[in-house]
């Protein structure tokens, strides 16, 4: 019994002992890449990893982005809604932790002030110091137009104080409640006191092929609160098939011409890898089982967007 006993408490000492590297081998068994970075945060579990040119952040096992193809998602992401303002001067990022989004929005010289708010600091300081994601961000952060808020974007939201031209949400996918609360008509309804009178909002919806009813529900929602909507979709090779949605209470199509304008100087000053005008016809076609869906405004005491997903 003393031998079974010793034996025990030998393996119990190991197993302690090796646990984290243990579980770190079994980690980076559920990615295809060499794992170059894992923190567990007060809110997610934050990994990168790394292949020749490719790095990939994940949250909570989620992929955020691939660098090999992410330009093509925040490109539009950015460039739709501050093409379609006159003039971009304040935007408020919901999101973008990691710095692209406030990349992109800075190659806009009109835009004079950016407001980030993401809800975890480990994220936002990840982006600022680590060398893979500063590259990628060009330092964006550390710009001296970048505000960060590390704080609830809804609590952000429903203080309000400052009025926003532009609004973009790089939040991730409403697969939970606390997520879910951030796709609703109360929390749209809260930005509408925040955005100006023309103000355009623009927030990533998921995939209008891989989840059609969460993506339509996101275009419903958004009606309820803003008059002019405008669903687009691109492919994003590690996506695949994604979509965005843009809201305003001014007509979005007078201000397509503006939006063209803008993509042109864009392109001739190369300060874009794929958006371009010739792409715009594309990005508000949809193909018939992408096409949309009848589904019901996503509300917090609902939260059909949830069951949708």
């Amino acid at each position: 019994q003393l031998g079974t006993a010793l034996a025990a408490i030998s393996l119990y000492i190991f197993g302690f002992a090796y646990s984290f590297s243990i579980g770190g081998y079994l980690e980076q068994l559920l990615y295809q890449d060499e794992i170059v970075l894992s923190n567990d945060t007060s809110y997610q579990h934050i990994t990168l990893t790394q292949w020749r040119d490719d790095v990939r952040l994940y949250l909570n096992g989620n992929l955020q982005f691939c660098s090999i193809d992410e330009y093509r998602y925040h490109e539009t992401l950015v460039h739709v809604a501050l093409g379609l303002h006159p003039s971009p001067e304040k935007v408020l990022v919901l999101g973008g932790g990691d710095g692209l989004a406030a990349r992109d929005i800075l190659k806009n010289d009109k835009v004079q002030q950016i407001d980030l708010v993401d809800l975890d600091k480990a994220m936002t300081d990840l982006a600022i110091q680590n060398p893979l994601l500063k590259k990628l961000n060009q330092n964006a952060l550390k710009d001296k137009k970048v505000r960060i808020f590390n704080q609830d974007a809804f609590k952000f939201v429903e203080k309000g104080g400052e009025l926003y031209n532009v609004v973009i949400i790089d939040l991730p996918d409403p697969n939970e409640v606390s997520l879910g609360k951030l796709y609703s008509v109360e929390f749209y309804k809260l930005i509408g006191k925040i955005l100006a009178k023309d103000g355009i909002i623009i927030t990533q919806s998921s995939s209008p092929y891989f989840a059609r009813k969460v993506y339509w529900c996101i275009g419903e929602t958004l009606k309820q609160i803003f008059p002019h909507t405008l669903p687009i979709t691109l492919h994003v090779p590690s996506f695949g098939q994604w979509g965005f949605q843009v809201a305003s209470r001014v007509p979005l199509d007078k201000a397509e011409p503006r939006l063209l304008r803008y993509l042109t100087a864009l392109e001739k000053e190369k300060k874009t890898r794929y958006l371009r005008p010739a792409l715009w016809e594309s990005l508000k076609a949809f193909d018939p089982d992408m096409s949309s869906v009848k589904v019901e405004p996503n509300n917090l005491s609902t939260q059909y967007i949830i069951q949708y997903y």
